[in-house]
Order: C-alpha cells, then structure tokens, then sequence
C-alpha cells in the first residue's frame, strides 16, 4: 500500500522527469510485470497439455490390453463349446468315441497352438509398435522439456535484463530525490565542513 515516502517519491519524479515521462516509466513496469505473468501462464499450460498427452497414451495402451484379453476370453469361450459339442456326440460307441475324442483334440490341440502362435505374432507386433510409440512419445517428451528449459532461460535472461534496467531508473530516480531536499544538502555542506 502506498505511503507518504512513494507519493513523495512520485511527485518529485513526476517534476524531474515531468508527467509524460513518469507516466511511461511506471507503464513500462506494467507492461514487464505483466509479461512475466503471461510467461508463467504460458509456461504452465505448456506442461498441462503435455501432461494430457501422456495420460491420453497410457489409456490408449490399457484400451489396447483390454482388447486383447477379450479376444483370448473369445477364443476360450469358442474352444468350450467345441468341447462341449463334441461330448454330446460322443455319447455312443466308446471305442468311436475315444477315437473321435482323439482326432478333435488333436484338432483343438492343432488349433490352439495355430491360435497361440497367431497370438504370440500380434502380441509381439502389438509390442514392438507400442515399443516404438513409447520411445517417438518419450523423445518427443524430451524434446519438449528441452524446448521448455530453452524457453524458460531465455525468458529468465530476459527479465532478468529488464529488471536490471528498471532498477537503474530507481536507483537514479532515488538518488535524484535524496539530493533533491535541500536538508540532506544542507546536512551534506556541514559533513564536508566537519571533514576539513
């Protein structure tokens, strides 16, 4: 909150440097305040959707895996009623049935390994891209933290330059006032005179 000091301080700026002037200084503050506002802004949003794209990848992976224990349920289910119908068939003759029992588990045994081998192939398909999809993200990813920490240094860099500069103007703007009150120069004149 603004004391008796900053609107004195104001006034005396104001006729040193006269309205225009002050008033360009102060919106010049106003315009780096409010850049290094934005600059957070646009940081943090930077890392939100990035943040978005890697929980979007991981749910895309389980939607995957989900997918692929359906069809491993599909393929018991399917085997469970072939079972299922060859018993009904089987009800006759022992001998028949035992070779026929043979023959169709033979058959399921053929078709299941076909199915397990097909399997391994997709899963190991499905692998190696979601392999691959993981590392382009993670480069990706990492590209992205480098672009940002390159970001973010030269905007520090920046700011820290204007800052530097704002500080000049006060100190300047200080020092014009402190030698401005005619006490600290009288206080001055008595210090050198002490000093002779």
């Amino acid at each position: 909150m603004p004391n008796a000091h900053t609107f004195e301080a104001y006034r005396l700026l104001r006729e040193k440097l006269g309205d225009e002037a002050t008033a360009a200084l102060l919106q010049y503050i106003q315009e780096v305040t409010q850049t290094h506002a934005a600059t957070k802004e646009d940081i943090y949003r930077l890392r939100e959707e990035t943040k978005d794209e890697f929980y979007k990848l991981r749910e895309e992976i389980a939607a995957v895996r989900e997918e692929l224990k359906g069809d491993i349920a599909a393929v018991r289910e399917e085997l469970k009623g072939d079972i299922a119908a060859v018993r009904d068939e089987l009800k006759g003759d022992i001998a028949a049935v035992r070779e026929e029992l043979r023959a169709d588990i033979a058959a399921v045994r053929t078709e299941m390994y076909q199915i397990r081998d097909e399997l391994k192939g997709d899963i190991a398909a499905v692998r190696e891209e979601l392999r691959a999809d993981i590392a382009a993200v993670r480069t990706e990813m990492y590209q992205i933290r480098d672009e940002l920490k390159r970001d973010v240094a030269q905007v520090r860099e920046e700011m820290r330059g204007e800052l530097f500069r704002v500080k000049m103007i006060l100190y300047v703007v200080i020092a014009l006032v402190i030698l401005s009150n005619p006490k600290v120069l009288d206080t001055l004149g008595r210090i050198v005179d002490l000093l002779k």
